[in-house]
């Protein structure tokens, strides 16, 4: 049999082994792309909750860094009483490591 006999009864094989890789190639492609696309968008996600998080948690430090700032204003006394009696401490604490 000729070859011409062959590629007519049988068509060309190595043409149907290259359509076929390349099918299989385009359909490989296609999901790892659609992997891809699917993972950067489950990150972007995670990353806008985080964002959301941490700008809330950053306003409740926001208004408690108010309060206290309000009532140091408001009772002054106290303040230097607490940072008298912290400093005093820490020089103690200070002086007994030099002794050791």
């Amino acid at each position: 049999m000729s070859r011409e006999q062959s590629e007519t009864r049988g068509g060309n094989s190595f043409g149907k082994t290259a359509s076929k890789a390349a099918t299989v190639i385009d359909e490989q492609l296609h999901w790892g792309a659609d992997a891809v696309s699917s993972f950067a968008r489950q990150t972007a996600d995670h990353v806008e909750r985080a964002t959301d998080l941490v700008q809330r948690q950053g306003e409740k430090i926001q208004h408690k860094a108010r309060q206290i700032g309000q009532a140091a204003t408001d009772h002054p006394n106290y303040v230097l009483l607490a940072v008298g009696a912290i400093g005093f401490t820490l020089g103690l604490l200070a002086r007994g490591r030099g002794r050791a």
